[in-house]
């Protein structure tokens, strides 16, 4: 299923026929070429490493001290122990897979780029990028580009 929202049919940013069939192309692109699957297989994956980390963490002692539970005592009762790891790896581990998740997001985008253009879509789907942009995006920081955005900003 694909919306295609109500901005992009009508007002001043309105897309033309050739821009609404790149956006389209690109769109299935994605489809074709399996990104929501590969996408799921990257989140879980990610989410196994948590799980197995949290597993071979759960006896980690000094991890409890920090919240306050004795070095000499256990530590704390076995389901609180899987919540604290999990908790310290999922902020941990997140700043590190985050970075990646973005890479093949960017990554699947270039490839939907590709496969529209490869339908002769490409100058009508870049009209549509800038036409879509709308000068939601005038000042921003170079950084935050590269590190947080999922598609590239034309021009």
């Amino acid at each position: 299923m694909l919306y295609i929202g109500e901005s992009l049919l009508n007002g001043d940013s309105a897309l033309r026929l050739n821009e609404l069939l790149g956006v389209i192309a690109h769109e299935l692109g994605h489809w074709r070429l399996h990104h929501l699957v590969l996408t799921y297989l990257a989140v879980e994956a990610g989410l196994l490493g948590l799980v197995l980390a949290t597993y071979l963490l759960r006896y980690f002692h000094p991890l409890y001290t920090v919240f306050g539970y004795s070095s000499k005592s256990n530590g704390p009762w076995l389901p609180t122990r899987f919540l604290i790891v999990s908790f310290c790896l999922f902020i941990a581990l997140g700043e590190f897979y985050a970075p990646l998740l973005l890479l093949l997001a960017r990554h699947t985008e270039y490839q939907a780029d590709a496969h529209a253009a490869s339908l002769g879509y490409a100058k009508s789907l870049c009209s549509a990028l800038v036409k879509m942009q709308n000068g939601t995006f005038l000042v921003m920081d170079p950084l935050f580009k590269v590190l947080l955005l999922q598609s590239p900003i034309p021009g």
